[in-house]
């Protein structure tokens, strides 16, 4: 017989604790609707003991994590929704990360879970903010990015045969640079951690910090399984489950974890999008939009599209069969590096790679096929011109 997981608040702030084999429980805490605000920071003291993951869904572990609504009032998150992944044991220490909201987010929280198999977690100091980005920090990364862009161009351009071998080696370069960030590393999903100790601009903490009280219950929810909830038919967004409707609409907690007094900072202005993150903001709704319909049967066909699409751009730029080998690299690369870094691997990952090399099978199949074609083609026009010329 198991003991069911326990929620309690001290002066160390909140412990969350789960027993071998017992159900999984969560502490909500509202940041409500982030309108406009683009980046959001979260920093807090953390410490857990004998935490253990989930031996077939990696994701599935004591954490904490950030989630909400979009205005269709569809599953949303940041661009990594994960602050904390507790795995084993380890003393109190800082953690602090930047995540990029989605635009207008409805009914953010954070959630402080305990999945996996077991574990406790300790959470003080949490502080919330909202930031933006220093001015030069985006011109720095066009820079970097377009030296990246130059780099493969440069070094594929041996590579490329026919016309317009300077722009089709800097597209190529740029399909590849974007396909390996969004499906190897950094991933949309990546932590972004600061370099120095500190970079706040914050316009202070969303949420107040606010005293226990004996009298409270605190916002607790349970599940009646040891697993955690299982995504939706079709989802491959393995590192957060989408929550229930009740969860999304539920009302704030009426206990908010313990926290220090914070000085507060120097407010900032959330200015809105400039129109090219709008743009990208809507390309990646898009894409969201479409990872939820690809579906044959209860499997997410997006692994196979985006390799097939990334084949045949390799093939149409390239004119080279022999280049195909980057884009296979890439296939096998994208389910082992990301679950390496960020635990975010299942016992789908098999399937996902079965996928991509029958996206860049597809791909080299329609390119042969295409190639015969012209060829043909090519031959029979050959024949004509001859007989033309013998006629003359």
């Amino acid at each position: 017989m198991t003991t069911a997981p326990t929620v309690s608040f001290s002066a160390d702030g909140l412990v969350i604790h789960k027993n071998l084999g017992g159900p999984n429980s969560s502490v909500f805490i509202p940041l409500g609707d982030l309108g406009d605000a683009r980046h959001i920071a979260v920093k807090c003291d953390v410490a857990w003991e004998n935490c253990q993951k989930d031996p077939k869904i990696y994701w599935a572990m004591p954490r904490i994590v950030i989630f909400g609504s979009n205005a269709a009032g569809h599953f949303h998150s940041a661009a990594d929704h994960g602050v904390v992944a507790a795995r084993g044991t380890r003393k109190w220490h800082r953690e602090h990360c930047v995540m990029e909201l989605p635009p207008g987010m409805k009914n953010a929280r954070i959630s402080i879970d305990t999945y996996g198999i077991q574990g406790t977690l300790r959470v003080n100091h949490l502080q919330v903010e909202l930031v933006r980005p220093r001015v030069w920090s985006e011109l720095t990364g066009i820079i970097l990015l377009a030296g990246w862009v130059l780099w493969l161009a440069w070094n594929l351009h041996p590579f490329l045969r026919g016309k317009y071998r300077a722009l089709r080696s800097l597209l190529l370069g740029s399909a590849l640079l974007a396909s390996f960030a969004t499906f190897v590393f950094p991933q949309p999903r990546s932590l972004e951690r600061s370099i120095g100790l500190q970079f706040w601009l914050g316009s202070g903490p969303i949420a107040p910090p606010t005293p226990p009280r004996a009298d409270v219950e605190p916002s607790i929810v349970e599940n009646t399984t040891a697993h955690p909830p299982s995504r939706p038919k079709g989802s491959r967004l393995r590192t957060l489950p989408p929550p229930t409707d009740e969860e999304l609409h539920a009302p704030p907690p009426s206990q908010a974890m313990p926290r220090a007094p914070i000085q507060q900072a120097k407010p900032i202005v959330i200015d809105p999008p400039s129109r090219w993150e709008a743009l990208r903001a809507s390309a990646r709704e898009q894409l969201m939009a479409m990872d939820r319909k690809w579906n044959f049967r209860s499997y997410n066909l997006t692994h196979f599209t985006s390799f097939f699409a990334i084949s045949c751009c390799v093939l149409l730029l390239a004119r080279r069969v022999r280049l195909l080998w980057i884009v296979g690299a890439m296939a096998v690369s994208a389910e082992i590096i990301p679950d390496l870094v960020h635990d975010v691997g299942d016992s789908g990952d098999f399937y996902d790679l079965l996928a991509n090399a029958l996206g860049i099978i597809a791909a080299l199949l329609l390119h042969r096929m295409f190639s015969y074609i012209l060829s043909k083609r090519r031959k029979k026009h050959a024949r004509a011109d001859q007989v033309l010329s013998d006629k003359a």
